[in-house]
């Protein structure tokens, strides 16, 4: 499952390239979202994300709608992360869950 959603994100980056130059796409912001539930689920697919960040800067005619892009799913997966961990912990402090979420990474590892 969690390879799935893996593959579902870098399927989502590839098909962002299908529209026009100078259109900022919403499938690289999804494809991070996608991504960052995969490694919720398992932490493997974290070698994914030097892949995600290199797609960024591999067109030139696209760099600056794919940097935008790749800011706002950045920014979109950690908001993800934190909704789904909020209702597990007894603090509404999201600073607080991204501390518990890392943790329960070190734990693992």
């Amino acid at each position: 499952m969690a390879g799935g959603f893996a593959l579902l994100g870098v399927y989502l980056l590839l098909k962002s390239d299908d529209g026009p130059v100078g259109t900022l796409s919403c499938a690289i912001p999804a494809a991070w979202v996608s991504l960052a539930y995969s490694l919720l689920i398992k932490p493997q697919a974290a070698v994914l994300i030097v892949l995600f960040l290199a797609f960024a800067f591999a067109d030139r005619a696209r760099l600056r709608e794919r940097l935008t892009a790749t800011g706002i799913g950045i920014v979109a997966a950690f908001v993800f992360a934190i909704a789904l961990v909020l209702p597990f912990l007894p603090t509404a402090n999201p600073i607080a869950a991204l501390q518990w979420l890392l943790g329960q990474y070190a734990f693992g590892s």
